[in-house]
């Protein structure tokens, strides 16, 4: 099947601007992550906003499909099937490997390696369900101060790699049975950087790069869930002056007395077993404060309540003012210090005839017999 072309991809322009293609695949990106949509070709079209946004969004390979398109592509696709002739399978792999692994040897290939910061961020489920300010202390990338990121000394101290004539890569004309292919690669002589300096920095080595330690204080909204990547802007690595972003992929600690279920969150009271007999008045610790419920004469063990709009806020929906609902679920403490008058009380209760006692007792006789 046609690959589609990767500005129809991210629904962009052929002008469009390195801010507009990172926009529209962000959008995208979010739009069509397995993890979020569920949808049966979810899966490929995520895999095909990446390829395209990989492309795109790497200034010499762009300028490389905007020249060639898809009709390399394509010739290798035609001929995939063909390793059967003698020599011929491993060179195709050579030339498919050199435009599709991610070390295909394009300029500037240090910068092509640093992307987005992602980190784990753990928190307390109730600082999930109301939201909290973290600190949070990483390591990125910067230009180095020292050289600007250039990576030398004295950045007029260029030496232009006589080789590829300052391009950084190399075009090779490849004869095979089914035509001519072009084949790009790296230039083996500079790395693909195109230049060399007479002078390398001393600070960065001439890697242009250096480590920053940064502390940052996050802020997470009320309902964020397990698993959730928040994004923040503009505060990943620095490269070039171009800042890229932080994730931070929320891990919830769970509860040892609630439970969350989508907004609805679950939970146990413990009451007396003299309450439940009579009925009345239970308190419930909710994450939002403590709510007051009616409980009726006789209520067993497992009885569950709904407490309706104490649950979890939609972030989707606050200005609705959707909530979800709180469920507690009644089990009974053991009593304790009873008077004797008390337990002589009791004690008589005990000799009134249980009709459902009996009823169960007399049901196992008769199993048994």
């Amino acid at each position: 099947m046609a690959k589609r072309d990767y500005y129809e991809v991210l629904g962009v322009s052929k002008n469009a601007t390195d801010a507009e293609i990172k926009s529209a695949f962000r959008k995208l990106a979010k739009e069509y992550h397995p993890d979020k949509n569920k949808g049966a070709d979810a899966e490929e079209k995520f895999k095909e906003i990446n390829e395209a946004y990989e492309v795109l969004s790497d200034a010499n390979k762009r300028a490389h499909y905007d020249q060639f398109g898809h009709s390399d592509f394509n010739q290798f696709q035609n001929g995939a099937g063909f390793g059967g002739f003698d020599g011929f399978g491993s060179m195709f792999d050579d030339i498919f490997g050199s435009f599709f692994n991610g070390g295909s040897g394009f300029a500037n290939q240090a910068q092509s390696n640093v992307d987005d910061i992602n980190l784990g961020l753990r928190i307390s489920f109730i600082e999930s369900v109301k939201g909290c300010s973290k600190k949070i202390k990483f390591n990125r990338h910067v230009d180095c101060t020292a050289c600007n990121g250039v990576g030398s000394k004295d950045p007029n101290d260029v030496i232009i790699c006589t080789s590829c004539q300052g391009r950084g890569r190399k075009v090779k004309i490849v004869r095979t049975p089914f035509g001519e292919m072009k084949q790009e690669k790296a230039c083996s002589s500079c790395k693909g950087e195109g230049k060399s300096f007479k002078s390398k920095c001393e600070t960065c080595k001439a890697k242009k790069l250096m480590v920053e330690s940064v502390e940052l204080t996050v802020e997470i909204a009320s309902g964020v869930d397990d698993g959730e990547v928040l994004v923040v802007k503009n505060k990943g690595n620095v490269i070039k002056g171009q800042r890229t972003d932080l994730y931070l992929h929320i891990q919830i600690e769970r509860s040892r007395y609630f439970e969350r279920h989508g907004l609805d969150i679950y939970s146990e009271t413990i009451i007396d077993p003299i309450l439940a007999i009579i009925g009345g008045t239970v308190e419930v610790v909710t994450t939002n404060g403590i709510k007051t419920i009616i409980i009726p004469p006789n209520t067993p063990v497992g009885k569950r309540f709904k407490i309706s709009g104490a649950g979890i806020e939609s972030k989707n929906n606050r200005l609705l003012k959707k909530r979800g609902d709180f469920y507690t679920t009644i089990n009974y403490a053991k009593p304790v210090n009873l008077t004797e008058q008390e337990k002589a009380f009791l004690k008589e209760l005990t000799k009134k005839t249980n009709h459902e006692v009996e009823e169960h007792r007399n049901t196992l006789l008769k199993e048994i017999k």
